[in-house]
């Protein structure tokens, strides 16, 4: 019987193996994450860098007083967003951002409405809500337009859109049309004075596909969006922001400790610093991002201004640093 020996690769089919080989080394090496570097001027800058909180919240149960000693002590310059006044928001409230206005002065960024448009919720449902016949609509765009020729305010909102999945009380969850009457009449009213709306709306697709018609409508208005949609993929907000130069985000509930670890799939940054796709887009539109914060207890405010300084400011280039920790929102909001 006659042994065969094994056959032999070729001398021209070792070479075309490893060629091979390497190809998918190369593409896995090339796929592959680079290494969050630190940049030693922004690591230097970032512990004095002066913030501007795009999510304070004028809170009925926290007087103003103590809203400036938690901004002194993180050396916060500026603050506002919407006024907190759930569950007991009925009155509409805006006596709250008005005291808020008197006492804290230059550094208060307000705004009208939250407190406003979630009594009409309250009242008449999404439905009263979204329509701008609605009397209480009627009632706020007559004293928005008296509020924005003043000056008194620097924004409106937020204006709940969607929140339908992204708030733990089920009675405050809602889904508006992105398109609504009561939407686009706030939004008219808010570009002719060249100011801003604020809004919470989880990235649904009907919801971007109804409101994105809105915010092209007039781009002197500014549309700063809450959490920066919540839920968003960076992939999502490059995609908006390439087509929206008027659209702008705020960064809170997108990095611990506000953030829960069972929401940690939300986070922009965290403790290992940030995730890569969102740092390459906030160098890519480094005039669209705003810091906020959204701690509520002392402890979590002040945890989230630190987690910022630390955790994001030094990865990014010293001018981006500076934009986001404050020159966007004084630019946008005119902040002396």
């Amino acid at each position: 019987m006659e042994i065969v020996p094994p056959s032999q690769p070729t001398a021209r089919a070792v070479p075309v193996f490893f060629r091979a080989v390497l190809a998918v080394f190369c593409v896995v090496f090339l796929a592959a994450p680079k290494p969050l570097t630190i940049n030693p001027e922004s690591a230097e800058i970032a512990p004095e860098l002066p913030l501007a909180d795009l999510h304070l919240h004028p809170d009925i149960s926290f007087a103003p007083s103590k809203a400036l000693d938690r901004m002194n002590r993180n050396n916060v310059r500026w603050g506002g967003g919407g006024v907190l006044t759930w569950p007991n928001y009925v009155a509409g409230r805006r006596d709250v951002w008005l005291a808020y206005s008197r006492i804290l002065g230059e550094r208060f960024i307000p705004f009208a409405g939250q407190s406003e448009l979630n009594r009409i919720y309250q009242v008449s449902g999404a439905d009263g809500m979204a329509d701008a016949n609605n009397p209480g609509i009627r009632e706020f765009l007559g004293q928005l337009e008296q509020d924005l020729t003043a000056k008194r305010v620097k924004g409106v909102g937020t204006y709940f859109i969607n929140n339908s999945r992204t708030d733990d009380r089920k009675a405050f969850r809602r889904k508006v049309p992105g398109n609504a009457t009561a939407v686009r009449a706030i939004f008219a009213l808010v570009a002719r004075f060249h100011s801003v709306l604020r809004i919470h709306m989880e990235p649904d697709r009907d919801s971007i596909a109804a409101f994105e018609p809105v915010m092209a409508s007039d781009r002197r208005g500014r549309v700063l969006w809450n959490q920066c949609g919540s839920t968003t993929t960076a992939a999502e907000v490059r995609a908006l922001m390439d087509r929206n130069p008027n659209l702008f985000c705020e960064l809170s509930w997108r990095f611990p400790p506000v953030t829960r670890p069972n929401l940690a799939s939300r986070n922009v940054f965290d403790n290992y610093g940030p995730r890569p796709d969102w740092l390459e887009l906030m160098e890519d539109f480094p005039d669209r991002f705003m810091f906020g914060n959204d701690g509520h207890a002392d402890a979590q405010y002040d945890g989230a201004a630190q987690a910022f300084r630390r955790n994001l400011l030094p990865y990014l280039k010293p001018a981006t640093a500076r934009r986001i920790a404050y020159e966007n929102a004084q630019r946008v909001f005119d902040l002396k």
